[in-house]
């Protein structure tokens, strides 16, 4: 494995409250705070589109999900208030 050059540390994370590059950890990927989406501008363009279309398809189903939930707790709520 290549170790970490200059031009590897500065695509290190930033923390979003300091500003200051987070150093790799033993359980990498495991960083309090951390936001992936925060770090877009220092993505290439093509992670920037995968990343994203991936998130917005998540965001998505959860979206769909919480519907068909409330729409089945108001078809419920419906049909006892209408003694069905």
């Amino acid at each position: 494995m290549k170790k970490n050059t200059t031009g590897d540390r500065e695509r290190l994370p930033v923390d979003p409250l300091t500003g200051e590059q987070l150093q790799p950890r033993i359980q990498s990927g495991y960083y309090p705070g951390y936001s992936t989406l925060s770090q877009q501008a220092f993505w290439d363009a093509a992670t920037r589109a995968v990343t994203l279309e991936q998130c917005s398809a998540r965001a998505y189903r959860c979206v769909i999900t919480q519907r068909m939930k409330l729409s089945s707790i108001w078809s419920s709520a419906l049909a006892q208030r209408e003694g069905f």
